[in-house]
């Protein structure tokens, strides 16, 4: 029932890619001292999976 429809599941995965987003910031700030191509391919690459995370948990219901 959760992923057919209403807005949560919307501000769930929007709430996931967010905080993937900043966890992917501060990290290459500090490991890196900035962003550099190899590192937004790096932040697709898990912002990909969390998402489908986010996803399959809230298909599932284990996210509701």
């Amino acid at each position: 029932e959760a992923a057919t429809g209403g807005g949560a599941p919307a501000v769930m995965t929007a709430a996931a890619a967010a905080l993937t987003f900043l966890y992917y910031y501060r990290m290459s700030k500090k490991e890196f001292g900035g962003i550099t191509g190899d590192l937004a391919g790096y932040f697709l690459q898990v912002c990909e999976l969390v998402l489908t995370a986010v996803f399959a948990a809230v298909s599932r219901g284990i996210l509701a």
